[in-house]
């Protein structure tokens, strides 16, 4: 039977047989000693429902982080677009002056004549966003106010109107005069209604920092002296005899140019 299997090993089917024996036998010592087990090559019906559940929390967490996700890609683009529609002070200049022109300009422009027109003030949003607000009055008919409404709504960056308020002006009429002005136009005669206009403007501003750190650096240099600052006094010298001791007199004056012109010194009389 030995002369046999060993001729039947030295043929091509037993030499597969013999490979195909090791195979097995090293996935069987493999099994043994990595895993431990063979729950997890051969795993029973309560392990797949154990995995399955665990697969469909995963899941659910991936899906809640997605949502995260595109919300704060949404309130990213949101911030952008923010950025983009507000008012920079590197790329629209210096609101307090800048706003006060823009709006003296589109008054200019519909003819409207300003009663005041205030400051522009400052309210902190957050760290990189403020308003600036700005005061108006004026008294003029409802079309110019209209006309100055729409062009305030052309100008870019968005300025928008925190307050608006539009009343009718009384006028006490005068003697043999109706209360109303009467204007003769060429479709005939119309009446026109002065207003009493007032109102608040707002913008929003972003500012990244940048012009603070400036202003912060024009100070640290403003208070260091450089070459052009007001040169120190120099200190002045100490006399070496600072001890006790008469003080010094003024100095001597300097010798006369024309000694010749210069009354001869008196002959002291001596006594007899």
């Amino acid at each position: 039977m030995n002369n046999r299997f060993k001729e039947f090993v030295r043929t091509p089917r037993g030499k597969l047989f013999i490979a195909l024996i090791a195979m097995i036998v090293s996935w069987i010592f493999l099994l043994w000693n990595f895993s431990g087990s063979t729950s997890l090559a051969l795993p029973s019906e309560k392990r797949k429902n154990t995995v399955k559940q665990e697969i469909r929390r995963l899941r659910s967490e991936v899906q809640s982080q997605e949502v995260k996700f595109k919300d704060a890609d949404k309130v990213k683009k949101r911030h952008k677009n923010l950025i983009e529609s507000s008012w920079q002070p590197v790329r629209d200049g210096d609101p307090e002056l800048v706003l006060r022109q823009k709006i003296e300009s589109a008054a200019k422009e519909c003819e409207l004549k300003l009663n005041s027109i205030g400051t522009v003030r400052i309210t902190r949003i957050t760290q990189d966003f403020y308003f600036a607000e700005l005061d108006i009055s004026a008294n003029a008919p409802f079309e110019t106010i209209i006309k100055f409404i729409a062009k305030i709504q052309e100008i870019k960056p968005v300025i928008s109107w925190r307050r608006l308020s539009a009343n009718l002006m009384f006028q006490r009429p005068r003697p043999n005069t109706p209360s109303q002005t009467v204007t003769n136009a060429s479709a005939g005669n119309i009446s026109e209604t002065t207003l009493i206009f007032s109102g608040n403007l707002r913008v929003v501003v972003y500012d990244d920092g940048s012009s603070a750190q400036k202003d912060a650096q024009k100070k640290e240099k403003s208070d260091t002296p450089g070459e052009t600052g007001t040169p120190s006094a120099k200190p002045q010298p100490v006399p070496e005899n600072s001890g006790p001791g008469p003080a010094p007199g003024p100095p001597p004056p300097p010798p006369s140019v024309n000694p010749v012109n210069e009354p001869p010194p008196a002959k002291e009389e001596t006594a007899q």
